[in-house]
């Protein structure tokens, strides 16, 4: 599996993610900010955010597990 296609299979199971799990991913990884951040940012509990993050890990390394073995 080539890097592009894995970049490809990341970004559809990123697509696939609710908007409150890719955001809170989307801040968390790509913008580096903490999880405190997020979580007064949002005006969410600190508990959601990170609940949000650890569902949106497993689906994509579910979705990614599922394209590698189909």
């Amino acid at each position: 599996v080539g890097l592009s296609q894995q970049s490809q299979v990341l970004e559809q199971a990123l697509n696939k993610l609710p908007q409150e799990q890719r955001q809170v991913l989307h801040l968390s990884y790509f913008r580096g900010q903490s999880h405190g951040a997020i979580a007064e940012w949002l005006d969410l509990p600190i508990g959601t955010v990170k609940s949000r993050i650890r569902l949106a890990m497993q689906s994509l390394r579910s979705e990614v597990v599922s394209e590698e073995i189909g």
